[in-house]
């Protein structure tokens, strides 16, 4: 009787105490939520490497001159790499731009990448070839959402 007695007389302190924690909380949840939506995943084409080497990012840090590894540096770096104790594969991934055009018009995700990639990264993915087979002379591998089938 007399803790609800105290609360009726305090009820205003109650309110703003609890609507303090409730803000809080919801605080911690949206700090929360922005640090793990930041947190940086690895593209699925690489999902099954164990480790990754990427060149140094040109815009990293103004004072120093960087440049991306040319396709030769890559290749050069992937043979060194190679005959180590554990090393299965090293597939250099040198990427290009790549377009969809049909019918004349870009085709795809329109958050999609417009990165090409090499045959040899397939190794490194997560995801299978579905239908159709490995890309010989003048051929390619898209991606099925372009709705283009296997041989077209």
């Amino acid at each position: 009787m007399v803790t609800f007695a105290t609360l009726r007389a305090r009820w205003h302190g109650f309110a703003g105490t609890f609507a303090a924690l409730a803000l809080g909380v919801a605080l911690m949840a949206a700090t929360a939520l922005v640090l793990l939506a930041a947190a940086p995943t690895v593209p699925a084409r690489y999902a099954n490497a164990a480790v990754l080497v990427r060149s140094p990012d040109p815009g990293a840090d103004p004072t120093v001159s960087r440049r991306p590894w040319s396709q030769s540096e890559a290749s050069a770096l992937a043979a060194r790499i190679a005959p180590l104790d554990g090393v299965v594969a090293a597939v250099p991934d040198p990427s290009f731009y790549a377009q969809a055009l049909i019918g004349g018009k870009p085709a795809g995700r329109p958050q999609g990448e417009l990165d090409g990639h090499g045959w040899a990264t397939l190794a490194l993915a997560s995801f299978p070839l579905r239908t159709g087979h490995a890309p010989g002379p003048g051929e390619i591998v898209v991606d099925e959402v372009l709705g283009v089938r296997a041989g077209d």
